[in-house]
């Protein structure tokens, strides 16, 4: 970092991808001593898309005590997407192979101890994947150091790390990592345009709607990328892009229907529908007055509050719009558009949560301005100046990772107040 030595710095930008490794894995084995009670509330609805057709005999045979026959069929019903049960699958059917080895033929359902333990170990994978992706990305623009102290900064000072250690189960860590995956290939299609990497775009993005369906919204990523190209790509230049490039179109297009017909297969057994708004009432009864100053600062999971860090990432997008660049504008219009949506959402709070859990998957294009914040305004900053910035950063993670430690559900409703988060905060504080 400014001010040590090199040698101080190569061992850090060795060393603290694998500690971040380690410290996950202990933190989550350290919470999680009976793995088995993942298999509830969220993460069943998920999850089920395996248990039922894998473990149960198929979803005729399926039994819950939380999701109940769709009215009309009688058929087990989940108003979620089988998208983040498609990432859960290999870490859960080697989990069963695990199983059958050590157990035999004893039916658990899949939700055995090591059913939980392979869960867990599919977190772990999605949420350091994506660290490690964005990694690689951010050190081809930018200072490795900066980089680290961003990614770090992103993943121990918000519910990045709760949502990856504490509630494995969720749609959020597989949704960030398919939207890491989504950032980083769209340069790449632009610059090499093919069959191949139509079809990789048509998956990546057909996987990003299905595992939440609002993350549809990435598509305008298209507009803004960044990526070598004269003029660097405007936008009458990315038209012509795919008007050259409009053979490869159907290939986009098929793989990604080919993502969701399963989904449908679904929706008409369970409903007799193929298209279905599977949330039934719940909708965006807010859309006329949006609860944006709610989801961004009120005590209940507003996203400044629990993750007050994110301010230097909007310091680098405020400088970068100031300055009119088009990815910052892009990004800003992006999160602008996806704060709506949550503010709309008929609850804005999103329920029993540390933080404003929504924001997790959107951790990948916040880790930009970040390192812009990092590399274009505190680096070249008097020495006294970097210090605290960092000094703040590391204060704040620790923080995060400390109040994520104190969380017990749920942290919401009238009873959860200013001068209760305060009281949990002066558990952390030395004075």
């Amino acid at each position: 970092m400014p001010g040590q030595s090199p040698i101080s710095v190569k061992i850090l930008l060795r060393w603290y991808f694998p500690v971040l490794i380690a410290f996950t894995i202990f933190a989550g084995f350290n919470k999680h001593r009976n793995p088995e009670e993942i298999f509830s509330s969220d993460p069943e609805g998920y999850y089920m898309y395996l248990a039922a057709p894998f473990f149960s005999g198929g979803f005729d045979h399926y039994e819950s005590k939380i999701y109940l026959p769709y009215p009309g069929t009688d058929k087990v019903f989940t108003k979620y997407t089988y998208g983040t049960a498609l990432l859960e699958a290999p870490f859960v059917f080697v989990a069963q192979l695990i199983y059958r080895l050590k157990e035999g033929d004893q039916d658990t359902n899949g939700r055995s101890p090591i059913h939980g333990k392979g869960l867990m170990f599919a977190y772990f994978f999605y949420s350091l994947a994506s660290l490690w992706l964005l990694r690689r990305f951010l050190e081809k623009r930018f200072d490795p150091v900066w980089v680290m102290v961003a990614l770090c900064g992103l993943y121990l000072g918000t519910n990045w790390f709760f949502y990856t250690y504490k509630e494995p189960g969720t749609s959020h860590i597989p949704s960030l990592f398919v939207l890491s995956c989504w950032l980083i290939f769209v340069p790449k299609l632009y610059r090499e345009p093919s069959a191949r990497n139509f079809v990789l775009a048509g998956l990546i993005f057909g996987l990003t709607c299905l595992i939440r369906p609002t993350n549809s919204m990435a598509i305008f990523y298209l507009l803004f990328a960044e990526f070598k190209a004269p003029n660097g790509g405007t936008l009458r230049e990315r038209a012509l892009f795919f008007v050259k490039n409009v053979q490869f179109l159907p290939h986009f297009s098929i793989v990604l229907l080919l993502v969701w017909i399963p989904q449908f297969w679904y929706w008409h057994y369970a409903t007799g529908h193929w298209f279905l708004w599977s949330y039934g009432e719940e909708g965006f009864v807010n859309w006329r007055s949006p609860k944006i100053l709610n989801v961004l600062f009120d005590v209940q999971n507003g996203l400044f509050v629990y993750a007050p860090i994110l301010f230097f990432p909007l310091i680098g997008l405020m400088r970068g719009i100031w300055q009119k660049q088009r990815e910052d504008i892009g990004i800003f219009g992006l999160l602008s558009i996806m704060t709506y949506l949550f503010a709309s959402w008929w609850i804005w709070s999103f329920g029993g949560a540390y933080g404003h859990r929504c924001y997790v998957d959107w951790m990948c294009f916040l880790s930009l301005p970040f390192c812009w914040f990092l590399q274009d305004m505190v680096a070249p900053a008097p020495r006294l100046m970097r210090a605290m910035v960092l000094a703040g950063i590391l204060f704040l993670m620790y923080l995060s990772v400390g109040m994520s430690y104190l969380y017990q559900w749920p942290w919401e409703g009238p009873e959860w107040t200013w001068q209760k988060l305060f009281g949990i905060l002066q558990q952390l504080l030395p004075f």
